[in-house]
């Protein structure tokens, strides 16, 4: 017995032969999956009764370990539905929030004082100082003119450590790297329309630029709060991060690195980006925060997940039995005590497959021979009768020609061929030998 690397639990088809070695002659003629794919040999040694104790002991471990299986899916079901309550009422509460900003409060970032405004690349690390606006508009220009950062730098040194608190503004960086889930502008601003939250969308400088041999919408997301973030360990600073992200639906999108550095800060915008304006309510973050604090949060998805989980599929239970017996008396015979064994473990007639030569291993030489997965009287005549019109093609060259016959020979030596056929390949290869003795 052959049992695939996942085990019983991941068996979905069965090859019952009278040796392992023609139930994996067997799995490579069909091309089955090796993974799923369970292979018996009765090792030339049949008894009903120890056959059918065998079997029905298989069954029961089987049936065991797909239950297993299946109650690991209702498991997981579980946490996606769970997953996607929690969603739902969180989009809720931001539906529910009543605009806490006015028009006269300021979105609060940082800047540096001195840079260099010809080099994109440039970021400071002294000098930084906070700055506001009144507007995202105003905002969108600003992140156009100079690097930027919604951490607020004790005595201007720009790193995590100085990052002593944090603005009423949070950034995300989405780059849409080759292999990562994919987050156009448009997609992105939809998503964000369909929250109510009132955020700006803007391109950075790689945006629609070559990287690392992929083109694709690089931008980021800049979202106001009611309130400051305040001072935020890195504990915090993860947890909050990473629950609004959640929350908007954005979180499998952005830049994981971002969350977990305090002191990060971005580089400017190119001039021609254009950013996108989304209306709605400003983001009171107060409810998160709590959130954050008290762990909340991680105690319904633990730290080590940290994404929402999947929709699951229920496991495919149902097994397939084909018995492959050799093609002689005694497999006829195998054959119809192992059909009623298996029918009454799994109350389904199995699938029959009878050799077309001796046994499995012989079909699939021939197999091999013919280029047919399927080996049969019809696939195996068309195959000869195509070699014949070869040998008899006058253009056909001899050394072609020596080639099929060697075939046409493994052929017969596997499966007889009739005295008519016999007759006519002795007739071509004596024909072949003539010219070949005679130079032609």
């Amino acid at each position: 017995m052959l049992v695939p690397s996942g085990g019983l639990r991941a068996v979905k088809s069965i090859a019952m032969t009278e040796s392992v070695l023609d139930s994996m002659a067997y799995l490579q003629m069909k091309d089955l999956n090796p993974n799923t794919t369970l292979l018996l040999g009765s090792a030339g040694q049949f008894g009903s009764e120890k056959m059918c104790s065998f079997v029905n002991a298989l069954f029961q471990q089987m049936n065991q370990d797909k239950s297993q299986a299946y109650q690991q899916y209702l498991q997981e079901m579980k946490a996606y539905k769970e997953w996607k309550l929690y969603e739902k009422e969180q989009a809720k509460k931001l539906q529910d929030m009543q605009p806490t900003i006015s028009k006269t409060l300021k979105i609060s970032f940082s800047k540096p004082k001195y840079f260099d405004r010809n080099n994109p690349k440039d970021m400071p690390v002294n000098h930084w100082q906070e700055q506001s606006v009144s507007s995202l508009k105003e905002l969108a220009q600003a992140i156009k003119s100079s690097p930027y950062s919604s951490a607020l730098f004790e005595k201007g040194y720009r790193n995590a450590s100085n990052a002593k608190s944090f603005s009423n503004l949070l950034i995300y960086d989405i780059d849409n790297d080759k292999d990562s889930p994919q987050l156009t502008l448009k997609q992105a601003q939809d998503l964000l329309e369909k929250q109510g939250i009132e955020s700006l969308i803007m391109p950075s400088k790689s945006h629609q630029v070559e990287k690392n041999g992929y083109i694709a919408d690089r931008y980021r997301i800049l979202i106001p709060t009611a309130q400051p973030l305040g001072s935020l360990d890195t504990e915090s600073f993860i947890g909050l991060n990473s629950l609004v992200a959640k929350t908007l639906g954005l979180y499998a999108y952005i830049d994981k690195k971002v969350l977990v550095d305090r002191g990060r800060a971005y580089y400017k915008s190119p001039e021609s980006a254009e950013p996108m304006f989304v209306q709605g309510k400003v983001l009171d973050i107060e409810p998160f925060k709590q959130q954050a604090s008290q762990n909340l949060f991680t105690e319904k998805i633990p730290r080590k997940v940290f994404s929402p989980p999947s929709a699951v599929s229920p496991p495919d239970l149902s097994v397939n039995v084909v018995l492959a017996c050799d093609n002689d008396e005694a497999g006829q015979r195998y054959t119809q005590a192992l059909e009623e064994i298996f029918f009454n473990c799994t109350n389904q007639l199995p699938e029959i497959y009878t050799p077309f030569a001796k046994d499995c291993n012989d079909d699939l030489r021939l197999s091999q021979i013919i280029g047919e997965n399927n080996v049969n009287a019809d696939s195996v005549y068309q195959y000869v009768s195509k070699a014949f019109k070869q040998l008899e093609n006058p253009y056909v060259y001899a050394e072609g020609k020596r080639e099929i016959l060697e075939k046409l020979d493994s052929v017969a030596s596997i499966k007889d061929f009739n005295a008519d056929t016999m007759s006519r390949l002795e007739k071509l290869k004596l024909n072949l030998n003539t010219r070949r003795k005679y130079g032609r």
